[in-house]
């Protein structure tokens, strides 16, 4: 139900800012484009148009969005929901992100600033919050199983393309390239995708672990790297990989683990669980 009321919140900001902002950046220069009919003329005048626009919807979106702002974190009575509420916001493309150029754009003034910088404050009182309790709960060692639906799916494909590069060389007399530019497309689409198997579909076990010893990766293949080693360790959770950076003696190395082949149902959340480890070892990031 919290999380309805949220949505909500979400749905009317897009229905009364996004919606009339991007009406009036596409309907301006259709206007043009039905009334006029010279076609110089009207590209000129679309392009004149989608120019005044943008300069109108950004006038109205920042000045709407500070409205927005104050009324909706206003509804919020859970703190944690504060964080939760922006974030959507920023997911659904109705603010930007925190520090962003383009948020100084919005329109406010002195007393909207100030109710704003109050939400802010709120919301990294949250955020603190939030990272002791993450810190508190997180136990000495965290396991993510294998995302069988990827594997399932990457395995389905290949074996359409390999059918196709079969039936290529079989069924048809004047299709023997296509079937060996499939062929070799399968081998490159394999490339890289060794974790792909058929036995981890029937595996119960975790392919990436955290420890009080190693940070453990066993696909797509096994590699147990000791804390002590690890240099950098980098969550990219829109992109959904994870950059480790290792030094051992002499040698520096930089492994970049692919997230989406691991049971990882809440990212914000993986990327708390791996900065408390960080956090407990020391790592420099």
């Amino acid at each position: 139900m919290k999380k309805l009321k949220l949505y909500k919140l979400i749905l009317i900001g897009q229905l009364g800012i996004n919606l009339p902002v991007t009406l009036i950046i596409i309907g301006l220069p259709l206007i043009a484009f039905f009334l006029i009919d010279n076609l110089i003329l009207k590209i000129i005048s679309m392009i004149l148009l989608l120019i005044l626009g943008v300069a109108l919807a950004w006038r109205l979106w920042g000045t709407l969005i500070t409205k927005w702002r104050i009324w909706a974190f206003g509804q919020i009575e859970d703190p944690a929901d504060l964080i939760i509420l922006r974030d959507l916001a920023v997911q659904t493309a109705l603010i930007w992100q925190d520090g962003h150029t383009f948020e100084n754009t919005e329109i406010r003034t002195a007393e909207e600033r100030l109710k704003i910088r109050q939400i802010s404050q709120a919301i990294n009182e949250a955020e603190q919050t939030e990272d002791i309790n993450a810190y508190k709960e997180t136990p000495s060692s965290v396991g993510y199983k294998i995302n069988k639906a990827n594997i399932l799916f990457y395995l389905v494909l290949e074996i359409f393309i390999l059918a196709l590069s079969v039936m290529s060389f079989l069924l048809t007399d004047n299709d023997i390239i296509s079937g060996f530019l499939l062929l070799i497309f399968c081998g490159v689409f394999r490339e890289g995708k060794t974790h792909i198997t058929v036995k981890h579909l029937f595996s119960d076990k975790y392919f990436l672990e955290f420890d009080n010893e190693f940070l453990q990766i066993h696909a797509p293949k096994k590699q147990p790297i000791k804390w002590e080693n690890i240099m950098y360790i980098g969550v990219h959770k829109d992109e959904r990989f994870m950059i480790v950076d290792t030094k051992e003696g002499n040698t520096h190395k930089s492994l970049k683990v692919d997230l989406k082949i691991y049971q990882i149902p809440d990212y914000k959340r993986f990327k708390k669980t791996v900065q408390v480890f960080v956090d407990r070892y020391k790592i420099k990031n």
